[in-house]
């Protein structure tokens, strides 16, 4: 499998599993959960870089 097309799936998945977390906890700030995404989101931003 070509590694864009595992950056895709993963960046799909991720999104998915994001958004279900935040309808989860949507009525409460969770500074754990800010951390959590914001650390996801630049282990992706690493890996769209590493694919451009």
């Amino acid at each position: 499998m070509e590694p864009s097309k595992v950056y895709f799936f993963s960046a799909k998945k991720y999104n998915s599993l994001l958004a279900f977390y935040k309808k989860i906890i949507r009525s409460s700030d969770s500074d754990t959960f800010a951390k959590l995404s914001n650390n996801l989101q630049g282990e992706f931003l690493e890996l769209d870089l590493l694919y451009c």
